[in-house]
Protein backbone atom coordinates (compact mmCIF):
# COMPACT_ATOMS: atom_id res chain seq x y z
CA UNK A 1 0.00 0.00 0.00
CA UNK A 2 1.29 3.76 -0.87
CA UNK A 3 2.60 5.22 2.53
CA UNK A 4 0.20 8.27 2.17
CA UNK A 5 -2.88 5.76 2.26
CA UNK A 6 -2.73 4.97 5.98
CA UNK A 7 -4.57 1.73 6.52
CA UNK A 8 -6.71 -0.07 9.71
CA UNK A 9 -7.39 -3.53 9.95
CA UNK A 10 -10.75 -3.91 9.36
CA UNK A 11 -11.95 -0.72 9.72
CA UNK A 12 -13.20 1.07 8.06
CA UNK A 13 -14.58 -1.31 5.30
CA UNK A 14 -13.13 -0.88 2.04
CA UNK A 15 -15.54 0.82 -0.86
CA UNK A 16 -17.45 2.71 2.13
CA UNK A 17 -17.33 6.09 2.24
CA UNK A 18 -15.41 6.17 5.28
CA UNK A 19 -12.31 4.62 3.54
CA UNK A 20 -12.17 7.97 2.00
CA UNK A 21 -11.10 9.71 5.28
CA UNK A 22 -7.59 7.95 4.86
CA UNK A 23 -6.72 9.77 1.85
CA UNK A 24 -5.07 12.91 2.28
CA UNK A 25 -6.37 16.00 1.49
CA UNK A 26 -9.66 14.33 1.01
CA UNK A 27 -12.56 16.88 0.27
CA UNK A 28 -9.62 19.79 -0.27
CA UNK A 29 -10.66 20.00 -3.89
CA UNK A 30 -14.39 18.60 -4.13
CA UNK A 31 -16.81 20.03 -1.84
CA UNK A 32 -18.66 18.35 1.20
CA UNK A 33 -22.37 20.09 1.72
CA UNK A 34 -24.94 19.99 4.34
CA UNK A 35 -28.39 19.51 3.03
CA UNK A 36 -28.82 23.24 2.38
CA UNK A 37 -25.84 23.67 0.27
CA UNK A 38 -27.13 20.57 -1.72
CA UNK A 39 -30.31 21.93 -2.36
CA UNK A 40 -29.15 25.44 -3.20
CA UNK A 41 -26.56 23.95 -5.63
CA UNK A 42 -29.17 21.33 -7.17
CA UNK A 43 -31.31 24.55 -7.61
CA UNK A 44 -28.34 26.47 -9.43
CA UNK A 45 -28.31 23.43 -11.98
CA UNK A 46 -31.59 23.10 -12.34
CA UNK A 47 -33.24 20.72 -10.27
CA UNK A 48 -36.40 21.58 -8.12
CA UNK A 49 -36.44 19.26 -4.92
CA UNK A 50 -36.83 20.03 -1.81
CA UNK A 51 -35.77 18.68 1.89
CA UNK A 52 -38.44 16.50 2.05
CA UNK A 53 -37.68 15.49 -1.46
CA UNK A 54 -34.22 14.37 -0.64
CA UNK A 55 -35.83 12.80 2.96
CA UNK A 56 -37.89 10.55 0.44
CA UNK A 57 -35.17 9.49 -1.88
CA UNK A 58 -32.89 8.82 1.33
CA UNK A 59 -35.87 6.01 2.51
CA UNK A 60 -35.88 3.97 -0.76
CA UNK A 61 -31.80 4.02 -0.41
CA UNK A 62 -32.08 5.56 -4.46
CA UNK A 63 -29.94 8.87 -3.03
CA UNK A 64 -28.29 8.33 0.11
CA UNK A 65 -26.28 10.87 1.85
CA UNK A 66 -22.22 10.37 2.15
CA UNK A 67 -22.21 10.74 5.59
CA UNK A 68 -23.93 11.36 8.77
CA UNK A 69 -22.74 12.74 12.15
CA UNK A 70 -24.24 11.45 14.77
CA UNK A 71 -23.69 12.76 18.85
CA UNK A 72 -23.14 9.16 19.94
CA UNK A 73 -19.53 8.58 20.12
CA UNK A 74 -18.58 4.95 19.55
CA UNK A 75 -14.67 3.72 20.57
CA UNK A 76 -14.99 0.95 18.23
CA UNK A 77 -16.00 3.11 15.18
CA UNK A 78 -13.15 5.52 15.05
CA UNK A 79 -10.96 6.37 11.79
CA UNK A 80 -6.77 7.41 12.12
CA UNK A 81 -7.85 10.35 10.14
CA UNK A 82 -5.35 13.76 9.89
CA UNK A 83 -6.75 16.49 11.74
CA UNK A 84 -8.39 19.65 9.62
CA UNK A 85 -6.81 22.72 11.18
CA UNK A 86 -9.36 24.73 8.54
CA UNK A 87 -13.03 25.26 9.38
CA UNK A 88 -16.27 24.52 7.80
CA UNK A 89 -18.10 20.98 7.34
CA UNK A 90 -14.82 19.85 6.65
CA UNK A 91 -13.68 20.03 9.50
CA UNK A 92 -16.77 18.70 11.28
CA UNK A 93 -16.32 15.28 9.20
CA UNK A 94 -13.08 14.99 10.01
CA UNK A 95 -13.51 15.48 13.81
CA UNK A 96 -17.00 13.29 14.09
CA UNK A 97 -14.20 10.56 12.63
CA UNK A 98 -11.97 10.88 15.12
CA UNK A 99 -14.49 10.82 17.64
CA UNK A 100 -16.08 7.80 16.54
CA UNK A 101 -19.06 9.94 15.23
CA UNK A 102 -19.11 9.65 11.97
CA UNK A 103 -21.81 6.89 9.72
CA UNK A 104 -21.94 5.81 6.63
CA UNK A 105 -25.52 5.73 5.88
CA UNK A 106 -25.05 2.89 2.81
CA UNK A 107 -24.24 0.82 6.00
CA UNK A 108 -26.92 1.97 8.58
CA UNK A 109 -29.78 2.22 6.32
CA UNK A 110 -32.63 5.08 7.16
CA UNK A 111 -34.58 5.64 10.38
CA UNK A 112 -37.42 7.79 10.44
CA UNK A 113 -35.58 8.57 14.16
CA UNK A 114 -32.95 10.57 12.27
CA UNK A 115 -35.18 13.52 10.34
CA UNK A 116 -34.65 15.57 7.87
CA UNK A 117 -36.01 18.74 9.80
CA UNK A 118 -36.18 20.07 12.89
CA UNK A 119 -38.87 17.97 14.75
CA UNK A 120 -41.73 20.32 16.06
CA UNK A 121 -41.42 21.70 19.94
CA UNK A 122 -37.22 20.95 19.30
CA UNK A 123 -35.64 24.03 20.82
CA UNK A 124 -32.38 23.02 20.74
CA UNK A 125 -29.66 25.64 20.19
CA UNK A 126 -27.62 24.97 16.60
CA UNK A 127 -29.67 22.09 15.82
CA UNK A 128 -29.21 20.40 12.44
CA UNK A 129 -30.22 17.20 10.75
CA UNK A 130 -26.48 15.98 10.91
CA UNK A 131 -26.50 14.93 7.14
CA UNK A 132 -23.40 15.40 4.72
CA UNK A 133 -23.37 15.11 0.99
CA UNK A 134 -20.59 14.87 -1.83
CA UNK A 135 -20.90 17.62 -4.15
CA UNK A 136 -20.38 15.16 -6.66
CA UNK A 137 -23.68 13.59 -6.02
CA UNK A 138 -25.21 15.86 -7.77
CA UNK A 139 -24.27 14.46 -10.88
CA UNK A 140 -26.69 11.30 -9.99
CA UNK A 141 -29.80 13.42 -8.29
CA UNK A 142 -31.79 13.84 -12.00
CA UNK A 143 -31.59 9.92 -12.30
CA UNK A 144 -32.03 9.35 -8.41
CA UNK A 145 -35.37 11.63 -9.01
CA UNK A 146 -36.66 10.06 -12.17
CA UNK A 147 -35.96 6.68 -10.83
CA UNK A 148 -38.37 7.76 -7.54
CA UNK A 149 -41.64 8.58 -10.21
CA UNK A 150 -41.94 4.76 -10.72
CA UNK A 151 -41.57 3.78 -7.20
CA UNK A 152 -45.51 4.36 -6.83
CA UNK A 153 -46.23 1.31 -9.51
CA UNK A 154 -46.35 -1.95 -7.73
CA UNK A 155 -43.89 -3.53 -10.15
CA UNK A 156 -41.40 -1.47 -9.36
CA UNK A 157 -38.91 -3.00 -7.33
CA UNK A 158 -34.91 -1.23 -5.96
CA UNK A 159 -31.97 -2.32 -7.37
CA UNK A 160 -29.14 -2.43 -4.91
CA UNK A 161 -26.51 -4.12 -7.10
CA UNK A 162 -27.08 -0.38 -9.78
CA UNK A 163 -27.07 1.65 -6.34
CA UNK A 164 -23.72 0.58 -4.90
CA UNK A 165 -22.13 0.91 -7.82
CA UNK A 166 -23.47 3.93 -8.64
CA UNK A 167 -22.15 4.94 -4.76
CA UNK A 168 -18.96 3.51 -5.41
CA UNK A 169 -18.19 5.72 -8.70
CA UNK A 170 -19.06 8.93 -6.21
CA UNK A 171 -16.60 7.35 -4.03
CA UNK A 172 -14.01 7.11 -7.16
CA UNK A 173 -14.65 10.93 -7.61
CA UNK A 174 -13.83 12.30 -4.24
CA UNK A 175 -10.91 9.61 -4.24
CA UNK A 176 -9.34 10.82 -7.02
CA UNK A 177 -10.32 14.85 -6.67
CA UNK A 178 -7.18 15.30 -4.61
CA UNK A 179 -5.06 14.14 -7.24
CA UNK A 180 -7.00 15.38 -10.71
CA UNK A 181 -9.71 17.88 -10.20
CA UNK A 182 -7.45 20.62 -10.24
CA UNK A 183 -5.76 19.75 -13.75
CA UNK A 184 -9.20 19.33 -14.84
CA UNK A 185 -10.88 22.42 -14.07
CA UNK A 186 -7.45 24.62 -14.00
CA UNK A 187 -7.82 25.69 -10.42
CA UNK A 188 -6.50 24.37 -6.92
CA UNK A 189 -8.10 25.17 -3.71
CA UNK A 190 -5.68 25.43 -1.16
CA UNK A 191 -7.83 25.50 2.36
CA UNK A 192 -6.62 27.04 5.79
CA UNK A 193 -3.97 24.51 7.05
CA UNK A 194 -3.34 22.90 4.47
CA UNK A 195 0.64 22.50 3.37
CA UNK A 196 0.64 23.33 -0.05
CA UNK A 197 4.17 21.79 -0.69
CA UNK A 198 3.26 18.64 0.82
CA UNK A 199 -0.26 18.86 -1.44
CA UNK A 200 1.65 19.03 -4.60
CA UNK A 201 4.17 16.59 -3.48
CA UNK A 202 0.63 13.89 -2.30
CA UNK A 203 -0.49 15.00 -5.75
CA UNK A 204 2.46 13.53 -7.70
CA UNK A 205 3.10 10.52 -5.40
CA UNK A 206 -0.35 8.98 -4.80
CA UNK A 207 -0.86 5.97 -5.90
CA UNK A 208 -4.31 6.25 -8.13
CA UNK A 209 -4.67 2.06 -8.18
CA UNK A 210 -4.53 2.24 -4.39
CA UNK A 211 -6.96 4.90 -4.38
CA UNK A 212 -9.47 3.38 -6.44
CA UNK A 213 -9.25 0.18 -4.51
CA UNK A 214 -10.15 2.10 -1.58
CA UNK A 215 -13.12 3.46 -3.14
CA UNK A 216 -14.04 -0.14 -4.03
CA UNK A 217 -13.72 0.15 -8.14
CA UNK A 218 -12.01 -1.87 -11.04
CA UNK A 219 -9.82 0.65 -12.60
CA UNK A 220 -11.23 -1.84 -15.82
CA UNK A 221 -14.49 0.27 -15.42
CA UNK A 222 -13.31 3.75 -15.37
CA UNK A 223 -13.53 4.11 -19.41
CA UNK A 224 -17.24 3.13 -19.70
CA UNK A 225 -18.25 5.33 -16.73
CA UNK A 226 -16.19 8.15 -18.01
CA UNK A 227 -18.37 7.45 -21.51
CA UNK A 228 -21.34 7.03 -19.73
CA UNK A 229 -21.15 10.51 -18.10
CA UNK A 230 -20.36 12.02 -21.83
CA UNK A 231 -23.57 10.51 -22.86
CA UNK A 232 -25.55 12.82 -20.03
CA UNK A 233 -24.41 15.85 -22.13
CA UNK A 234 -25.62 14.92 -25.43
CA UNK A 235 -28.32 17.31 -25.04
CA UNK A 236 -26.42 20.59 -23.55
CA UNK A 237 -28.60 23.74 -25.14
CA UNK A 238 -24.81 25.54 -25.14
CA UNK A 239 -23.80 22.37 -27.81
CA UNK A 240 -23.51 25.10 -30.29
CA UNK A 241 -20.94 26.58 -28.22
CA UNK A 242 -18.65 23.52 -26.87
CA UNK A 243 -15.11 24.22 -28.95
CA UNK A 244 -15.24 27.86 -27.43
CA UNK A 245 -16.19 26.63 -24.09
CA UNK A 246 -13.81 24.29 -23.89
CA UNK A 247 -11.31 27.28 -23.03
CA UNK A 248 -13.54 28.89 -20.85
CA UNK A 249 -11.44 29.45 -17.33
CA UNK A 250 -13.90 27.75 -14.10
CA UNK A 251 -14.47 31.43 -13.19
CA UNK A 252 -16.44 31.99 -16.13
CA UNK A 253 -18.31 28.18 -17.01
CA UNK A 254 -19.54 27.79 -12.89
CA UNK A 255 -21.81 31.40 -13.28
CA UNK A 256 -23.55 29.36 -15.87
CA UNK A 257 -27.06 27.84 -13.94
CA UNK A 258 -29.77 25.10 -15.35
CA UNK A 259 -28.53 22.04 -17.63
CA UNK A 260 -25.20 23.78 -19.00
CA UNK A 261 -23.83 23.84 -15.49
CA UNK A 262 -24.73 20.37 -15.11
CA UNK A 263 -22.96 18.86 -18.51
CA UNK A 264 -20.40 21.15 -17.82
CA UNK A 265 -19.74 19.03 -14.86
CA UNK A 266 -20.53 15.97 -16.03
CA UNK A 267 -17.79 16.30 -18.25
CA UNK A 268 -15.11 17.23 -15.35
CA UNK A 269 -16.53 13.99 -13.80
CA UNK A 270 -15.43 12.37 -16.80
CA UNK A 271 -11.84 14.33 -16.86
CA UNK A 272 -11.70 12.98 -13.46
CA UNK A 273 -11.95 9.35 -14.14
CA UNK A 274 -9.99 9.28 -17.13
CA UNK A 275 -6.70 10.97 -15.13
CA UNK A 276 -5.55 8.04 -13.95
CA UNK A 277 -5.91 5.38 -16.43
CA UNK A 278 -4.12 5.68 -20.45
CA UNK A 279 -7.72 4.86 -21.21
CA UNK A 280 -8.29 8.44 -22.21
CA UNK A 281 -6.55 7.99 -25.48
CA UNK A 282 -9.71 5.82 -26.17
CA UNK A 283 -11.87 8.24 -24.54
CA UNK A 284 -10.58 10.98 -26.77
CA UNK A 285 -11.53 9.06 -29.98
CA UNK A 286 -14.45 8.30 -29.11
CA UNK A 287 -15.55 12.05 -28.46
CA UNK A 288 -13.85 12.97 -31.57
CA UNK A 289 -11.83 15.60 -29.43
CA UNK A 290 -8.19 16.68 -28.82
CA UNK A 291 -5.34 14.09 -27.18
CA UNK A 292 -5.64 14.00 -23.69
CA UNK A 293 -2.71 15.10 -21.54
CA UNK A 294 -0.21 12.79 -19.96
CA UNK A 295 -0.80 10.35 -16.62
CA UNK A 296 -0.25 12.79 -13.69
CA UNK A 297 2.52 11.52 -11.96
CA UNK A 298 5.52 12.44 -15.05
CA UNK A 299 5.96 15.84 -13.46
CA UNK A 300 8.57 17.91 -14.24
CA UNK A 301 10.73 19.87 -11.94
CA UNK A 302 9.21 23.28 -10.93
CA UNK A 303 11.06 26.57 -10.50
CA UNK A 304 9.78 29.27 -8.35
CA UNK A 305 8.02 28.64 -4.91
CA UNK A 306 7.27 24.86 -6.28
CA UNK A 307 11.03 24.50 -6.51
CA UNK A 308 12.42 21.22 -6.32
CA UNK A 309 8.76 19.61 -5.79
CA UNK A 310 7.65 17.17 -8.81
CA UNK A 311 4.34 18.80 -10.12
CA UNK A 312 2.42 16.17 -12.11
CA UNK A 313 2.08 17.11 -15.79
CA UNK A 314 -1.52 18.10 -16.49
CA UNK A 315 -1.27 19.72 -19.93
CA UNK A 316 0.71 18.53 -23.42
CA UNK A 317 2.98 20.35 -25.16
CA UNK A 318 3.32 23.05 -22.64
CA UNK A 319 5.26 23.58 -19.40
CA UNK A 320 2.36 23.67 -16.20
CA UNK A 321 4.26 26.89 -15.52
CA UNK A 322 1.96 28.26 -17.91
CA UNK A 323 -0.69 29.21 -15.68
CA UNK A 324 -2.30 27.45 -12.71
CA UNK A 325 -5.13 29.35 -10.37
CA UNK A 326 -4.42 28.70 -6.38
CA UNK A 327 -7.25 29.77 -3.80
CA UNK A 328 -6.32 30.07 -0.84
CA UNK A 329 -9.19 30.97 2.08
CA UNK A 330 -10.38 34.51 0.99
CA UNK A 331 -7.42 35.24 -1.19
CA UNK A 332 -5.73 34.43 -4.53
CA UNK A 333 -3.74 34.75 -7.24
CA UNK A 334 -4.19 33.88 -10.84
CA UNK A 335 -2.59 33.57 -14.36
CA UNK A 336 -4.52 32.52 -17.33
CA UNK A 337 -4.28 29.20 -18.68
CA UNK A 338 -6.37 27.89 -21.64
CA UNK A 339 -4.18 24.74 -22.13
CA UNK A 340 -5.96 22.80 -19.16
CA UNK A 341 -7.44 19.30 -19.55
CA UNK A 342 -10.94 20.85 -19.87
CA UNK A 343 -9.52 22.49 -23.42
CA UNK A 344 -8.29 19.64 -24.33
CA UNK A 345 -10.78 16.48 -23.79
CA UNK A 346 -13.52 14.69 -22.55
CA UNK A 347 -15.83 17.22 -25.21
CA UNK A 348 -18.59 15.09 -26.90
CA UNK A 349 -19.11 15.74 -30.63
CA UNK A 350 -20.15 19.35 -30.41
CA UNK A 351 -21.55 19.21 -34.81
Amino acid sequence: MNAAVRAQPGFPLVGGSLALLQIPFVFTQDDVLNTDEFLRKANERGHNISLDGLQRLHSRRLLLPLYRISGTPVAGRRVNVEPDHGGGLRRWVIDAAADGRLRDPAEEGYSAAWPYTRPQGDVEHGWWNGFVYSSWQLLELGSAVSEYAFTKYPWWHARPERMARDRRLILALAALSPCYLSGVIGRMNIPIGVEEERLWRYRSEADALELLRLAGIDPADLRKEAESLLLHTQNDPMHQWVKLLRYARYEGWSKMTGRPLDCMWHRVAAGSYCGPTRTWRRLATWSRCPTWPARPGTGRTMTGSQRGIRRPRLWSGRSPSSGFRHTRASSSCSKARPNSVMSQGCWPNSG
